[in-house]
């Protein structure tokens, strides 16, 4: 292997520095559990939605994130 192969790739930088939120879903018939915590981080957000409820679902993530 040779130098230029070890090199790491500046061209990635901004997607590495931005935090990431992971997501775990719990899903049966009647409701979706998400358990969501930052990359890194040791607090979880817990939040239970109804299944197929995509808007709120998609408003938890949002807060979530913020």
């Amino acid at each position: 292997m040779t130098n230029e192969m070890l090199q790491t790739n500046d061209t990635n930088t901004s997607a590495a520095l931005t935090p990431r939120l992971l997501v775990a879903m719990e899903m049966s018939l009647k409701h979706w559990r998400l358990v969501m915590s930052p990359e890194g981080g040791t607090r979880n957000r817990v939040k239970t939605v109804e299944a197929g409820n995509y808007l709120e679902l998609e408003k938890a993530v949002a807060d979530a994130r913020d």
